[in-house]
């Protein structure tokens, strides 16, 4: 129920101007779906590091000391306890483990692959946009406002009727119009990129 009201800015201010290069290297840098999969690697590098340790076994000690009334005598013992791991080096887990984090590490290649190529089709849409908006600026709207004024000059003049001023007027409007689209289109993709490509916030990562 709010009213119709002008947004603070213009549409034109401080147009986007980004690189492929920087693009990509903040991308791989700063996503969350590159640093969750990250984390997969550290928890499977931790898992094998635990599997491994575990298969040298625990070193058991036990000392104690004994006094003799009769003999007037002291008496002190140590026992050394190890467990021989002959028939179970914990392989089967070591194995396990190590899988696992081989999956996480091509889980992690699979991510920054899959976010370089939705990079690619952003950008590339990003350039087509900025193309265009520097089109519109150079020729097509200049082109549109000489000829609306042309129109509007000879119907002033008496050289053109009002259906001809009416049509021009309306072929300068379009021709904004679609200038404006381009504007939200660029920016669109701008803040696609520069937000780390994270459209549909109710999306689960990775999807």
């Amino acid at each position: 129920e709010m009213e119709p009201a002008p947004l603070a800015g213009q549409l034109e201010d401080a147009l986007p101007e980004l690189a492929w290069n920087d693009s990509v290297s903040a991308l791989l840098t700063g996503s969350p779906q590159l640093a969750r999969a990250l984390a997969g690697v550290e928890r499977a590098q931790a898992a094998v590091a635990q599997a491994c340790a575990q298969r040298t076994p625990n070193i058991e000690t036990f000392a104690a000391v004994r006094h003799n009334d009769n003999s007037n005598s002291t008496n002190a013992s140590l026992m050394i306890g190890v467990p021989l791991m002959i028939h179970n080096r914990n392989q089967g887990n070591i194995m396990r483990v190590q899988a696992e984090l081989a999956a996480a590490q091509h889980e992690v290649k699979r991510v920054e692959l899959l976010l370089q190529e939705q990079l690619a089709s952003s950008f590339r849409d990003y350039e087509v946009a900025r193309e265009q908006v520097d089109q519109y600026r150079r020729d097509i709207l200049p082109d549109a406002t000489r000829s609306l004024e042309l129109v509007r000059t000879g119907y002033q003049q008496g050289e053109f009727g009002y259906l001809q001023l009416l049509t021009a007027q309306q072929t300068y409007s379009r021709t904004n119009l679609a200038y404006v689209d381009r504007l939200r289109e660029l920016r669109l993709r701008a803040v696609e990129i520069q937000g780390m490509l994270l459209t549909g916030g109710l999306q689960a990562p990775g999807q």
